[in-house]
């Protein structure tokens, strides 16, 4: 900026204000940085942000001495200058320093346009009214979504009893169908124990071993045919062997094999034999049940030979006698089924014990997934419950989006993507329904502060890839309350407040 007629009459005052009193307020300086602003003894200051030391009477001469700008915190002779607007009634900040005196009122109070090319008017008590109005809005409606969220947390808090009250019954369900398991493993291995027929056992052991002994027969057969093969390829080698030939590895094959040749091999198992023996033993295998009822049989007859007469006599008597004829029968018929019965009763035994065991089965794997969902960590672990499949649906463009938490995500019929993970309050959804020449859907779904479930926004960022934005109670924490920026004086404003008005 360069000097003009009005900008010569303040600067003898702007001047004097410098430096006449540590104390004394230098234009564009906050009331907090003024230490920063005091000449040594020798009448010098330094820039704040470099080595340079200049006259503090060149502190808001309209000339730019300083690098960092801060000698000229009331004028814009400095690009990289700022200006402090004190506000009062409103909230102080920093405006740049090439805004004084441009002819745009900046500051509400209107002390960055002081040579007065513009008149500005004071709106620092309007500003401040909107402002309260606006943070009295947001507050209100945090409060009233941190009102909900906690209702959520108590149903989520009853979600969770019944949650953790369903797997300790499930528990005890798993223990005492256990209980029942092993109760009907042990009478189905004693009823097995006593119904074992030994004469099977025994017809099925010697069964394998014929098998067995049967494979090694062909076995040894099929090596004596190899073997046999190789002898004559060293009998034609050794017959048409000439010793004048010096061919070492042929002349020393040929003398062993003669060597072997003379020392006949004797089979210590015949094949014939082996074979006679394994029919014998089949033959045998058959006369085992046989000998056994001959000897059942003979037992009887020694023991109960009398028995055995009197109830022939009793059965023959009994044909003329229908009462004891039908009691008779009735023994007989006993008598005849005792294995059937039992056969029957060992399936049942078998049928309970597998549908107990099913039964455990689906008891097992239903803990496990309670156990996973009880112990996960999710995103808001406090009232995730309550959300999960919680749906949120409006019109966007041509569309219509659904978001149903910790599910799903759709545009009208097409999917978007499946929930896969939470960071902070971004809810993650992948492996949608493929794009035609793309890749499958996905969507991330920013979570903000609100009263009520809302979509605000829908974007697709990149191709098939949506970014959308949402409020709900959720998200809602009482960090999320905003203080008053406005302080009682607002000449003292703390670094944090000037920041957090930069931003505004």
């Amino acid at each position: 900026m360069h000097f003009t007629t009005r900008t010569l009459f303040f600067l003898p005052w702007l001047l004097q204000v410098a430096v006449s009193d540590a104390k004394t307020e230098v234009l564009g300086v906050s009331p907090k940085e003024l230490n920063l602003y005091q000449p040594d003894e020798n009448g010098n200051w330094k820039c704040l942000n470099s080595s340079k030391v200049i006259s503090f009477s060149q502190v808001n001469d309209d000339y730019c001495d300083c690098p960092d700008g801060s000698d000229e915190p009331g004028t814009s002779a400095c690009q990289n200058g700022r200006f402090f607007c004190v506000n009062k009634g409103y909230i102080s900040t920093y405006i740049p320093s090439n805004r004084v005196n441009d002819g745009l009122c900046d500051c509400c109070d209107g002390s960055d346009e002081y040579m007065e090319i513009v008149h500005c008017e004071n709106t620092c008590n309007e500003k401040a009214a909107v402002y309260l109005d606006e943070l009295n809005e947001h507050n209100n409606q945090v409060r009233k979504g941190i009102d909900i969220r906690n209702e959520w947390v108590r149903a989520a808090e009853v979600k969770n009893e019944e949650l953790k009250k369903i797997y300790d019954e499930n528990n005890s369900k798993m223990l005492a169908t256990m209980k029942r398991k092993n109760e009907l493993q042990a009478q189905l291995d004693r009823m097995m124990r006593e119904n074992v027929d030994i004469t099977q056992l025994l017809n099925d052991d010697l069964s394998s071993m014929k098998e067995t002994v049967d494979l090694l027969l062909l076995e040894r057969s099929e090596f004596i045919k190899r073997m046999k093969i190789l002898e004559d390829i060293l009998k034609d080698m050794a017959s048409g062997y000439n010793p004048n030939y010096q061919d070492m590895a042929v002349k020393d094959a040929a003398s062993r094999w003669k060597e072997v040749e003379n020392d006949k091999l004797d089979l210590l198992v015949e094949e014939g034999p082996t074979a006679e023996l394994v029919d014998a033993v089949e033959e045998h295998l058959a006369m085992v049940p046989v000998l056994k009822a001959k000897e059942v049989k003979k037992q009887k007859e020694a023991s109960n030979g009398l028995i055995d007469q009197t109830k022939q006599l009793l059965f023959s008597a009994a044909e003329s006698v229908p009462f004891l004829n039908n009691l008779v029968s009735g023994k007989k018929e006993t008598e005849g089924h005792d294995s059937e019965v039992s056969s029957k009763a060992l399936e049942r035994l078998e049928h309970q014990l597998n549908e107990v065991k099913y039964q455990y089965d689906d008891l097992q794997s239903e803990q496990a997934r309670l156990f996973e969902d009880m112990n996960e960590p999710h995103g808001w672990d406090d009232i995730y419950r309550v959300l999960k499949g919680m749906e949120t649906k409006a019109k966007s463009g041509d569309y219509e989006y659904r978001i149903r938490f910790y599910e799903t995500v759709f545009q009208d019929d097409i999917s978007l993507g499946e929930f896969v993970e939470q960071e902070g309050n971004i809810l993650k959804y992948a492996n949608g329904q493929k794009c035609w020449n793309g890749p499958p859907r996905s969507a991330q779904v920013k979570v903000e502060c609100g009263k009520s479930n809302e979509i605000i926004s829908v974007l697709e960022a990149q191709k098939c890839e949506y970014l959308i934005q949402m409020l709900s109670p959720a998200a809602c924490s009482t960090t999320l309350y905003r203080k008053s920026l406005i302080t009682e004086a607002n000449e003292h404003p703390t670094p944090e407040t000037i920041a957090e008005n930069d931003e505004l």
